[in-house]
């Protein structure tokens, strides 16, 4: 899809972290969505656990219905508008650096088997940029 850039983002230790960065408009100013995967969790019974996790760092955190039933896939996702140039680069830098570590850090929290690389992810991910765009 034109406008959306898939990746993994190397992080502390060995840790990796997949992400999609979508190009988009708002206000005839350029926007930069960065979503990363958390995983699939069961978030009935894990609810509680994961709006205690998010009570100190507040992220935005999406939530699509999973493959089994009371399944979702969860996502941490923020955005960033564009501005002057000299500035763009280490505006992306620092959103993509938030959003990996803060999905990696839930996915540490509520799916610590695994570390999950771009490969499992990146179907969902490409459908992000498909009317999805606020």
């Amino acid at each position: 899809i034109e406008g959306q850039l898939f990746g993994t983002m190397n992080l502390a230790g060995s840790r990796i972290q997949p992400f999609t960065l979508l190009l988009d408009s708002l206000a005839g100013r350029l926007l930069v969505k960065c979503i990363s995967p958390v995983g699939i969790v069961d978030l009935a019974a894990s609810l509680e656990a994961i709006q205690d996790s998010v009570r100190m760092k507040p992220v935005r955190i999406g939530a699509v219905l999973g493959p089994e039933e009371g399944s979702y896939n969860l996502t941490v996702q923020e955005d960033v508008l564009l501005g002057a140039r000299v500035h763009d680069e280490a505006r992306v830098i620092a959103l993509l650096r938030r959003v990996a570590e803060e999905a990696d850090r839930l996915e540490q929290i509520h799916l610590s088997d695994a570390d999950r690389g771009l490969d499992l992810f990146v179907d969902d991910l490409r459908k992000e940029g498909i009317g999805s765009r606020d």
